[in-house]
């Protein structure tokens, strides 16, 4: 049923776009062909760079970078030697 209805209206949109395309001359075919895709490009790159643009900005707000900051360490004992375990119980 809904296979019949999807077929129909196909073919209701083909007959009118052969029917569209036919009463007009090549050349001006060639013309809208051009057109549309100029404006089908200009379209994706405006999107394209735009997506870009807007990468990582979160209601108008910039990734903000910060700087590394050195680690503190704790040393208990100055004179402990690194390879030397250190035994707490």
């Amino acid at each position: 049923m809904k296979n019949k209805k999807l077929t129909a209206i196909g073919d209701w949109i083909d007959d009118r776009l052969r029917y569209a395309c036919g009463s007009i001359t090549p050349d001006m075919r060639f013309v809208i062909t051009v057109a549309m895709l100029l404006l089908f490009a200009a379209g994706s790159l405006y999107f394209t760079v735009s997506s870009i643009y807007h990468i990582g900005k979160s209601k108008g707000e910039q990734i903000q970078i910060e700087q590394i900051r050195r680690i503190e360490f704790d040393l208990q004992q100055q004179e402990t030697d690194s390879i030397k375990q250190l035994k707490r119980f």
